[in-house]
């Protein structure tokens, strides 16, 4: 099923109905209080210029409305004068949420990393890197069972990268600067969430903060999903002492 439905004039690229139809029938009509897991999603009120949480609802309209990137998404129309934008304009990596639900304990994934920053993934992973001999054992033995959820999860996202890829490729780039106007909106989104972020973080701070190094693909680079999920495992697996820590810390 095609995903991008490119639509002029509009106030984004994509229109997003394509997108929404294609969450549905993963979640279909459940409700974000009927999650197992607590979940919350973070958007922006686009004409009032602030932050919302959405507690309640649909989950496939909070997830629509929270991953409209303004300008390639079109806002997301909640109700009358309501139009809600990608939650990282304001809140890229929501701790203040999190903690606002009442976590104990908060680990936070940081997925705009800037490589240039003083923080990296190798002196967090030195930290506690001291593991038993019990632990290792039991950690290969997971591994199998984390490679096979791994695959699932690249192979879904392996299945749309064509159609996704022939759509994007669609907006010839530049012959100077080999880029398309995807690449410029997507580059320049990522640079002003990268700020925000470190800003907020200095505000609030997550208890654990992983951050896998991914600055290396762009906004659409789902032909690119084993390469990333498996940095993202990688990253997780290198701080799993702390994780560790931090959970029995606050038993």
């Amino acid at each position: 099923m095609p995903l991008i439905d490119v639509s002029f004039p509009s106030p984004g690229l994509i229109d997003g109905r394509r997108i929404h139809d294609f969450v549905a029938d993963y979640v279909s009509d459940k409700q974000l209080d009927e999650a197992s897991i607590p979940f919350r999603c973070v958007a922006t009120n686009f004409l009032l210029k602030q932050e919302v949480v959405i507690t309640a609802g649909l989950m496939v309209d909070a997830v629509r409305a929270s991953i409209s990137i303004p300008g390639i998404f079109a806002p997301f129309k909640r109700e009358e004068n309501v139009y809600l934008v990608d939650g990282g304009v304001v809140n890229p990596v929501p701790v203040s949420v999190v903690r606002d639900m009442g976590a104990d304990v908060v680990i936070a994934v940081n997925l705009n990393k800037d490589p240039k920053a003083e923080r990296s993934n190798e002196s967090s992973a030195s930290k506690g890197s001291d593991t038993s001999s019990d632990s290792t054992a039991e950690s290969k033995s997971s591994d199998q069972d984390t490679s096979d959820t791994l695959s699932s999860l690249a192979n879904r996202y392996d299945a749309l990268k064509d159609v996704l890829q022939d759509q994007v490729d669609q907006w010839i780039p530049d012959p100077q600067t080999g880029l398309n106007i995807f690449d410029v909106l997507g580059n320049s989104i990522n640079v002003m969430e990268q700020r925000v972020t470190e800003a907020n973080l200095q505000i609030d701070r997550p208890d654990l903060l992983i951050e896998p190094n991914l600055m290396e693909f762009g906004i659409f680079d789902f032909h690119q999903s084993k390469p990333m999920i498996q940095i993202g495992y990688d990253t997780a697996k290198a701080v799993m002492p702390r994780i560790q820590e931090s959970l029995t810390s606050s038993d």
